[in-house]
């Protein structure tokens, strides 16, 4: 018998114990906050030949009391798996009630149904002497009590749907028949029980499913960006195949919105990336509408012929119908000059093209005018709904560069997005239609960002001299800056100015406790003055005194108001004593209001 054990969730962030990074991953795609179950044992049938076993618990708070952490231990078989579910289930929860009576890792969350328990380290290698006891239990539990029933995987095991997993009651006792558990499993790669399943046995989409429906929208949609990038940019050959992208993509978003309809009652949180499927088959809509124009040749949509693959429908897996031929690249100039206005007009992907400033007509098609080439050509007349979807592509873009702190370019992008409401009357702009606005907050965010990233550089160089009173001012004068910034970006960068006040402070406190004392110079009419019986003898009038090694906030202080301080610095000072009433006077040299040296002056007898 062999196996691996893991402990997995979020005590601050995702955490693993145990394990290299493709694990991680893994494990990762479990951190799901939609789910509601309290508790789940879900069993997967890997592709690598690995069963795993993963008991789940949700609602956690992290030990930062965020919400919807979650907390999970696995094992994992290589071809093998566990005849006796139930008892397993029972194992499984005796050593969470164990872990949560020992609160070393996490405590219960009393009076409160939201919320089960709450971590109580940021990192399970923080009480790793728990974990590996934890390990030990199970590990000696599985040895001793399931010798028997740990069996290899057999040809009655199915193939089983990756995208699907079979949800089951959790058994109520060890008693409890095994049976129709591992008949799911024989046909299921996925199975998961939990008591909190109580519409009876039903299928919901597997978690690597619902990533992976997640995560393609941005994959996608940066591929029809990219085509229409090169539709409106390239002269010369267009690399990508866009035909492609309008068959494979066109169809298999068809699939997934089919796929994704009977799950929605049980995750809701689906019903956005919907929204994201619908918007992107609209965009595609308006590519294959670009591509044909740009040929110069009309060409029906082809969006519906990809063949449904239960395999993978965006990784290449898709079957679609043979592409219409490729059209005739002769006379490419001519059609050029004809669809110009075209290509600029999808340029709004906001990749630096510039738009024409002529207005789209609402008449179906114009007629090309004199003077332009005799080729065949045509204009595209773009309907109010492609230029609102334009518009909100731009107001996207505009919006993401804000997020990623690249502010001159969201107001260029702010910019261009007025020019095109603007170029179209009849289209308002609901949403931003104080797109100037925006533009000068995006250019003041601009001038910030400079602004912080000027003295941020002079905080650096003072601390590398050693001026740290003038380094820890120049920070937190970008800490001032950073605050008229979005959060979001810029919330790290408050981090790195704090600790580096910190560490300014300390090296300052540092370099000023190692000076014990402080050797100080005496001048008169450019002579060195010496010591003379504890005083220094100096006649009336100008005194300059100076230290060898100045610190930092150093300051000059005389008791005696006939001894004026004219200047001073941290280095040096220059004293101005009364002839008449000037006899004898102490100078003190602070820091940060402790006295580093003293000096007594004495009135030096005039020659007769």
């Amino acid at each position: 018998m062999n196996f691996k054990f893991y402990m997995f969730g979020g005590p601050k962030i995702f955490d693993l114990y145990h394990g290299n990074a493709e694990e991680l991953a893994y494990f990762q795609q479990f951190d799901d906050e939609s789910n509601k179950e309290n508790t789940q044992l879900t069993i997967h049938r890997r592709t690598n030949g690995q069963v795993m076993y993963l008991y789940l618990k949700h609602n956690f708070l992290t030990s930062t009391n965020r919400r919807n952490a979650f907390w999970g231990m696995a094992i994992a078989f290589n071809n093998e798996y566990i005849a006796d579910v139930n008892t397993l289930c029972f194992l499984f929860d005796e050593v969470y009630n164990k872990i949560l009576q020992e609160r070393v890792l996490f405590e219960e969350i009393s009076g409160n149904p939201t919320v089960q328990a709450k971590f109580l380290v940021p990192l399970f290698s923080d009480a790793e002497f728990e974990v590996k006891r934890i390990e030990d239990v199970v590990r000696k539990n599985i040895e001793k009590n399931f010798t028997k029933d740990i069996l290899q995987i057999d040809t009655s095991f199915q193939e089983g749907r990756a995208n699907v997993v079979r949800r089951m009651s959790y058994p109520e006792s060890q008693s409890d028949s095994n049976s129709e558990i591992i008949s799911a499993l024989r046909a299921y790669r996925w199975v998961s029980l939990s008591p909190d399943y109580k519409t009876g046995d039903s299928d919901d989409l597997s978690v690597e499913k619902i990533k992976e429906l997640k995560d393609n929208p941005k994959y996608i949609k940066d591929r029809v960006l990219e085509a229409f990038k090169q539709i409106a940019m390239s002269r010369e050959n267009i690399t990508i195949n866009v035909d492609e992208i309008i068959a494979k993509y066109g169809g298999a978003i068809n699939i997934t919105l089919t796929e994704i309809e009977p799950y929605l009652s049980i995750h809701p949180d689906l019903e956005n990336t919907m929204k994201e499927y619908r918007t992107l088959k609209s965009y595609i809509n308006d590519l294959d509408k670009a591509w044909r124009e740009k040929q110069g040749v009309p060409k029906p949509p082809i969006l519906d012929t990809t063949v449904r693959d239960p395999n993978d429908p965006y990784q290449g897996g898709s079957k679609t119908l043979p592409p219409p031929p490729p059209y005739e690249r002769n006379n490419w100039k001519g059609k050029i000059i004809g669809v110009g206005g075209v290509i600029i007009l999808f340029a709004i992907v906001g990749l630096s093209v510039r738009f024409c400033s002529s207005k789209d007509t609402e008449t179906p098609t114009q007629e090309p005018t004199s003077g332009t080439t005799s080729s065949p050509t045509q204009t595209v007349v773009m309907s109010r709904d492609v230029i609102k979807q334009k518009l909100q592509v731009m107001v996207e873009e505009a919006l993401q560069l804000c997020k990623e702190g690249e502010y001159a370019e969201s107001a260029n992008a702010w910019k261009e997005y007025g020019a095109y409401q603007q170029q179209h009357d009849s289209i308002k702009g609901d949403a931003y239609s104080s797109w100037g606005v925006l533009v000068k907050e995006m250019e003041n965010y601009a001038n910030i960002k400079e602004n912080y990233a000027s003295h941020y550089s002079s905080a650096q160089n003072f601390e590398k001299q050693k001026k740290y009173d003038e380094a820890i001012k120049e920070y937190k004068i970008c800490i001032d800056l950073l605050i008229a910034l979005p959060d979001s970006q810029m919330t790290n960068n408050k981090k790195v100015c704090n600790e580096a006040i910190a560490r300014c402070k300390k090296a300052k406190a540092s370099a000023e406790s190692t000076t014990s004392s402080v050797t100080i110079m005496v001048k008169q009419r450019n002579k060195d003055v010496k010591m003379d019986k504890g005083y220094v003898n100096v006649t009336p009038g100008q005194i300059t005194v100076s230290v060898k090694k100045p610190l930092s906030n150093g300051k000059w202080e005389c008791e005696n108001q006939h001894i004026v301080i004219k200047e001073q610095n941290e280095e040096k000072a220059t004293l101005q004593a009364d002839g008449n009433d000037f006899w004898t006077c102490k100078l003190y040299y602070k820091v940060n209001g402790q006295t580093k040296e003293t000096i007594n002056f004495k009135r030096k007898e005039l020659s007769k």
